[in-house]
């Protein structure tokens, strides 16, 4: 399944930046509207109402009381889960890991407060090994897994690995592509139905390209949504990929209706969120 390179739609802040600037604020402004009608239709019975405030106020913005909500016991349980699933991924994909990962493994973690993890698309946080970094980013789903070291390796790969461009294969770059997406439990079928597929070269690492007889054989394989390509920004989900060794760079979902992976579930929320608060 061969694509012609295009460029990826993103805010274009060049010569225009102060029209661009302004769109993209408006848009900002608009989605945050959207995720504040979706955040207080989700706050349900699954929290005591009497420890956890109330995410939205009566003039329709986050409260800073919310904000700043959270407990210690939370965070400890909310790392715990994403060191689960980050096991469960890294086994999943076959990555560079030594498994288990274990607390010794991990070289850094951020986890949001409780408050914060619901305004935030219910974003859990991440952790991140010598080798890769996990993300709990949408709907207390994983969404997002990447190397550690991108531009150490990409700097190296560039130096050894230049190929004429008779030797570019996209179908090769979709089907790796979506053997990663599908054995992490992503919805490539409901992708390539709703969304506009692309294959290229990684456009960063092969600049100019198009005036040259090599490239670089990292690829990006990546989909886009009617609205990505109406507001000519951002896309659905998206590999990176070194063919030669068959190295995973990049995955990211943006939308959880594609991640089909379970929540993560704190089975004893309330009372998690009835411990001391965090200072």
């Amino acid at each position: 399944m061969t694509s012609k390179a295009q460029p990826r739609p993103r805010c274009q802040l060049g010569a225009r930046s102060c029209v661009a600037l302004a769109i993209c604020f408006a848009l900002g402004q608009l989605r945050a509207a959207e995720e504040r009608t979706t955040i207080a239709s989700k706050q349900t019975s699954l929290t005591n109402p009497s420890v956890v405030p109330n995410l939205i106020g009566s003039d329709g913005r986050y409260t800073s009381e919310a904000r700043s909500f959270t407990t210690e016991a939370y965070e400890q349980e909310a790392f715990k889960l994403v060191l689960q699933e980050a096991n469960k991924v890294a086994q999943e994909l076959n990555l560079d890991e030594k498994l288990p990962i274990t607390r010794a493994e991990v070289t850094s973690a951020f986890i949001l407060g409780y408050g914060m993890s619901q305004i935030h698309n219910r974003a859990i946080g991440n952790i991140h090994t010598k080798n890769y970094g996990y993300f709990v980013s949408r709907d207390y789903k994983l969404s997002d897994v990447g190397g550690a070291h991108q531009d150490r390796d990409a700097v190296k790969w560039k130096e050894e690995y230049t190929w004429p461009k008779s030797r570019m294969d996209t179908n090769a770059a979709y089907r790796l592509a979506t053997q990663w997406l599908a054995s992490s439990s992503m919805d490539v079928e409901g992708l390539n139905r709703e969304c506009e597929l692309h294959i290229e070269p990684d456009r960063y690492w092969n600049a100019g390209m198009r005036k040259k007889k090599t490239f670089v054989p990292m690829y990006e394989v990546y989909w886009l949504s009617p609205r990505n390509k109406a507001e000519h920004y951002g896309d659905v989900a998206l590999v990176v990929l070194f063919a030669p060794t068959k190295t995973l760079i990049d995955l990211s979902v943006r939308e959880s209706k594609y991640i089909l992976r379970r929540p993560l579930e704190f089975t004893n929320l309330n009372e998690l969120l009835s411990q001391p608060k965090k200072r």
